[in-house]
């Protein structure tokens, strides 16, 4: 139940707005790739490999709105 808010709450920083950037790390700590979320009000927050696909719809928008 905790990840689920927390992707939620991912998401939601994402939506209004709160990413400055992020990036993919092919070998993070754990030797997996990482995808990590940088955010101007909250901690920097990565998501395992097994999670990626729930994230690049809305990574594509914010990149629109990005230029």
């Amino acid at each position: 139940m905790i990840l689920i808010r927390h992707h939620a709450k991912i998401k939601e920083l994402i939506v209004s707005g709160h990413l400055t950037d992020y990036q993919v790390i092919s070998k993070g700590i754990t030797k997996r790739p990482v995808l990590i979320f940088y955010f101007d009000n909250h901690k920097t927050c990565t998501i395992r490999k097994s999670k990626f696909e729930d994230y690049w719809d809305i990574l594509d928008k914010w990149e629109e709105k990005q230029g």
